[in-house]
C-alpha cells in the first residue's frame, strides 16, 4: 500500500481500489475510504511544544491560521483530535475552498482566501 501511496498524493479512492483488487477485500471502495477518513485521524498527534508555541503566538497578539490539504471530514477530525483547532484562530481545509490536493497553497492563494484574517503566513510541511 505504501508503494502505491505516492507520498500521500494518490487519491484515496484510487489507493483503496488498488488495495481491494490486490487483496480481494469485501468492502466497497467507498466503505474503505469512509472508514479511513473516520479512523486515520485517531492515529495523528502533535507535540505539546507545538501547541504551546501556538498559544505563545496568540498571547503575543498574533492571529494564527492553519491550512491543510485533504478532505473536510478527515482534516477536521485531525485538527480536533490533535487540538490544533483549539490552538489557532482560523482553520482552512483545501477541499472546503475547492483547492485540489496538488495545488500549491502559497501567499497569493492565502491572501485571496484569508485577506486580513492572519498576520503572517508560513508553510509547514508534515507527513
Amino acid at each position: 500500500m505504501v508503494a502505491h501511496d505516492n507520498g500521500g498524493f494518490t487519491p484515496r479512492s484510487e489507493l483503496f481500489a488498488a488495495l481491494k483488487e490486490e487483496v480481494g477485500h469485501r468492502a466497497s471502495v467507498d466503505e474503505l475510504v469512509h472508514a479511513y477518513d473516520r479512523e486515520h485521524p485517531s492515529f495523528t498527534w502533535v507535540e505539546q511544544a507545538v501547541l504551546d508555541e501556538l498559544a505563545d503566538l496568540r498571547t503575543a497578539g498574533w492571529r494564527v491560521a492553519v491550512v491543510t490539504n485533504g478532505n473536510v471530514v478527515q482534516q477536521r477530525r485531525k485538527l480536533e483530535h490533535t487540538k490544533i483547532a483549539d490552538a489557532v484562530d482560523y482553520c482552512c481545509i483545501s477541499q472546503a475552498i475547492r483547492i485540489g490536493h496538488k495545488h500549491p497553497i502559497d501567499t497569493p492563494v492565502a491572501d485571496h482566501h484569508f485577506g486580513s484574517v492572519v498576520d503572517a503566513f508560513a508553510v509547514i510541511l508534515a507527513s
